[in-house]
């Protein structure tokens, strides 16, 4: 009798032996690893009864299928925006040790984030000479195996097409055993999703025009097309994870900047587009681009429903306009926490204070 096991965990049989007589009784019991839990047999053997047993009447294949037990998957990541490293390359590098500090010093509230998200313009190269110099200061502080996700901003573009070359055919293949999407034909490597733990996520390239013309998928101000938004919507129907996230450069609805020259420019696409993030059971639209920190709900926007969209303030490594942010998210099982830490208009950034924090429960 084979027995292989799918997940995390181990199947003890009684009595030990690799040869029975015909007829012979085996019990079977699965042990899930912590963390995990067990879901199932297959092969000869079918159901969801732990323990159980088989009689031998034949050589037998079985499997144990062991799963994540949500409500003890504990994780974190974070989320920061608009860090226009060539502003100031050693502030950046500074604000980066806050979240450093994290991963370092865990503790049972606050683990060491597994990733980060930036939510687009990361560069500003117009004074740069290098469009990976964030990745290479990323590097420098975190170590080069830190994983952190690009979401394309208007810098990407405006600054030079080099940094959006950048983003999509050096930086998203360094990504590719954490991606389950690489995008609608067209917007490939800059649109995409990925998944982690019981979490789905999803990255947008908003200034994709909905062709596959040469340069369409850089090609307009901030919008989701109709190509764009179907895409999303196949993207999220085909997951079954607990939490769903969205990251685009420009927010949905804009304060303080940028207002009416965000994805507002164009209500009717985004009265769509958040329409129906609320009916995948999206948390969180995370966004930047005003570079001040906005935390919207349906009190202001009746048309998100339950999304909540988060605009991190920028992080760049300069005083003035809306301060610092960055967003620290907790999972905790079927629960997202969310932990906001700024630092002052009048400073460069680090140290950053905790500010505030709430929790969804899915």
């Amino acid at each position: 009798m084979d027995i292989t096991v799918i997940g995390s965990g181990s199947v003890d049989k009684n009595p030990e032996a690799f040869e029975y007589s015909y007829g012979a009784l085996v019990e079977l019991t699965a042990t899930a690893h912590s963390g995990w839990i067990f879901n199932h047999w297959s092969g000869d053997l079918s159901g969801l009864t732990n323990p159980t047993s088989i009689i031998m009447d034949s050589n037998k294949i079985i499997t144990a299928h062991f799963t994540r037990n949500e409500s003890e998957t504990s994780w974190a990541f974070v989320v920061v925006s608009d860090v226009h490293t060539s502003t100031n390359p050693l502030g950046a590098q500074q604000n980066f040790r806050q979240i450093k500090e994290w991963i370092d010093t865990p503790t049972p509230e606050m683990p060491s984030p597994a990733f980060m998200v930036i939510t687009g313009d990361f560069p500003a190269v117009s004074t740069a000479t290098n469009p990976s110099e964030t990745d290479d200061i990323i590097n420098t502080v975190f170590g080069s195996e830190f994983k952190w996700f690009p979401v394309v901003g208007n810098h990407e573009i405006a600054d030079g097409t080099s940094n959006f070359n950048w983003c999509r055919d050096t930086k998203f293949p360094t990504l590719l055993p954490w991606i389950v999407n690489s995008g609608p034909t067209g917007s490939t490597n800059t649109t995409y999703s990925m998944e982690y733990e019981n979490a789905h996520f999803v990255v947008l390239n908003g200034y994709w025009d909905g062709t596959t013309n040469s340069g369409g998928d850089h090609a307009r101000d901030g919008d989701i097309v109709p190509a764009l938004r179907t895409w999303i919507d196949s993207d999220l129907s085909a997951t079954e994870k607990t939490h769903k996230f969205v990251f685009i450069h420009e927010p949905a609805y804009p304060d303080h900047r940028h207002v009416g020259d965000s994805l507002d420019k164009y209500p009717a696409n985004r009265d769509a587009f958040v329409t129906m993030l609320d009916s995948h059971g999206v948390e969180t639209l995370f966004c930047g681009h005003t570079h001040y920190y906005e935390h919207d709900t349906s009190s202001q926007y009746p048309l998100l429903g339950n999304v909540h969209q988060l605009t991190n303030a920028k992080f760049r490594a300069e005083t003035g306009e809306g301060g610092h942010t960055i967003t620290y998210v907790l999972i905790n099982g079927t629960k997202t926490t969310y932990k906001i830490y700024n630092a002052s208009s009048t400073t460069n950034g680090y140290p950053f204070s905790f500010l505030e924090e709430w929790t969804i429960d899915t």
